[in-house]
């Protein structure tokens, strides 16, 4: 008999550190439905750790889908278990937003400009879009060390979808994605290819999380 720990955030019913033996429950599969990413947190009680783990990292899948679906990473859940209410706070907007251009009309590969989150734990949702035929921009973090490596962000119109790069995103057809930043850490996108007398441009609005 499968048997599955949840490790994400409580959300709609579905309480943190919730195991579940056999077949789950109609609520539940009907949030997997919902809430496609969910998968990524729903694991098998051997791996529940590591996912555990991962889902506190930021770079990897689990963290994203963790603050994708309204969790804080790295401050625990008030009840969060399979018996208890209650559950993990949501994720809050604490600021307005502020105004991010990693990318103001590049016609040429380059990293543009970075965004640090100096203002806490920070989501970053971001549109590419331009007059070119063809591009590809990658999805980059720093940490506190400055050495920039692949972060996986997350389609804003398609949760199910995500990457640490595009191809996609022109005028006649924007792509917008979420990535989440943490305190201190630089977000860049950096401009691999473009068509020949084409630009990019990838604007957004960042703002603070937090429960």
């Amino acid at each position: 008999m499968a048997v599955l720990f949840y490790v994400g955030p409580t959300i709609e019913g579905l309480v943190k550190n919730t195991t579940f033996k056999g077949s789950l429950p109609a609520n539940v599969s009907a949030l997997l439905q919902k809430y496609p990413i969910l998968n990524r947190l729903l694991v098998a009680v051997d791996q529940s750790v590591a996912a555990t783990r991962a889902a506190k990292t930021p770079g990897t899948l689990e963290y994203e889908a963790y603050v994708t679906l309204g969790g804080i990473v790295g401050k625990p859940d008030a009840g969060g278990s399979s018996t208890g209410g209650g559950g993990g706070g949501g994720v809050t907007a604490t600021a307005g937003p502020l105004d991010v251009t990693l990318h103001a009309n590049s016609n040429a590969p380059g990293n543009g400009e970075t965004y640090t989150a100096a203002r806490g734990n920070e989501r970053l949702t971001f549109s590419v879009r331009g007059n070119s035929t063809a591009r590809k921009v990658r999805f980059e973090l720093a940490d506190l060390s400055g050495i920039f490596v692949p972060i996986t962000a997350f389609s804003v119109t398609d949760p199910a979808k995500y990457s640490t790069e595009t191809t996609g995103g022109r005028d006649t057809a924007p792509e917008s994605w979420t990535v989440s930043v943490p305190a201190g850490w630089t977000f860049r996108a950096p401009l691999e290819s473009v068509s020949a007398g084409g630009n990019v441009i990838v604007r957004g609005k960042a703002v603070i999380v937090n429960v």
